[in-house]
């Protein structure tokens, strides 16, 4: 019963609707070939004996590929604990966002702020500077990871060199990769100093296109979807529907099949169609980025 659905979910097709529901609505990982590469060279990078230069990465993508998701799910596996023995907190991995406008100091500060340390306002970059290398050592800091670089860009071209020489000064001086993700304009940004754009490798998440990737992400998120009767997404003039209303971007296909799963369970037709898909637009969301943002899209910040 209910072969169609993975063997970890089966026994949610029988909840009930609002049940269901909540559970299509909440955050779940799946997986697909490019974001499992990006974990896996992560785990490469975090386990990488110390060196005089490490290796970083840097992640690239447009807004909604699913940057920032796999480094959640990175950072979920390797959270920070208390060590037994010191007492003390261990954070083996340090996550930011980078600020609309970059400098050295903020830089810090930012740092600083996520390693829940106290940063006084008028403290000078020099000191925060080291307090930031003190305090990554203290913790067992291994990995640094700044969302947003393409942030590098803003500001003053001074504030956006100065940016890239503490990045490359945190890497050098704690030996620990840096992995930076961003829109694809944090590859110039990045280029522009060449030393750091020498030890970064590159993974891009591209727009999906109707191949056999496309077909085995349709397959992964329909396992995880609690109806109680199939759905042929992958029919061709379904999954090409799907491919024009989401435009390739992960998020809005995601997105785009969970309002129409939740329709289906609502309708009690179970299932999702291209009749759904084709004649819900009334009712779905409007998952195009333009349409989206004129129309007051519920979900235009998800996708920013």
């Amino acid at each position: 019963m209910f072969e169609h659905i993975h063997p970890a979910f089966r026994d949610k097709a029988m909840a009930s609707d609002e049940e269901r529901i909540a559970l299509i609505r909440s955050d779940r990982w799946i997986g697909h070939p490019v974001a499992n590469a990006a974990l896996q060279k992560l785990e490469e990078m975090l386990s990488d004996p110390v060196r005089t230069r490490m290796d970083s990465l840097l992640i690239t993508g447009e807004s909604g590929m699913g940057k920032t998701m796999i480094i959640e799910k990175f950072l979920r596996k390797h959270p920070q604990r208390e060590d037994r023995v010191s007492g003390t907190l261990k954070m083996p991995i340090v996550s930011i966002q980078m600020a609309p406008t970059p400098g050295e100091k903020r830089l810090y500060v930012q740092i600083l702020d996520a390693l829940n340390a106290y940063t006084p306002s008028r403290m000078d970059k020099d000191h925060a500077a080291m307090l930031c290398i003190r305090l990554m050592r203290e913790m067992g800091v291994r990995m640094l990871f700044m969302d947003e670089a393409h942030n590098l860009l803003c500001g003053t071209v001074q504030q956006g060199a100065e940016a890239r020489n503490t990045i490359k000064f945190l890497s050098n001086g704690l030996r620990i990769p840096i992995v930076c993700a961003g829109t694809p304009e944090a590859a110039r940004a990045i280029r522009q100093d060449v030393q750091l754009a020498n030890r970064m490798h590159e993974i891009t998440l591209n727009r999906w296109r109707d191949d056999e990737n496309l077909q085995r992400l349709l397959n992964s998120i329909m396992l995880s979807m609690p109806l109680r009767r199939p759905s042929p997404v992958n029919e061709p003039r379904i999954r090409k529907l799907i491919l024009a209303m989401s435009e390739g971007i992960t998020v809005r296909l995601f997105r785009l099949l969970e309002a129409a799963a939740v329709q289906a369970i609502r309708s009690q037709q179970e299932h999702i169609d291209f009749d759904l898909l084709d004649t819900g637009l009334n009712t779905l969301p409007l998952v195009s980025m333009s349409s989206g943002e004129a129309a007051g899209d519920p979900f235009a910040e998800f996708y920013r």
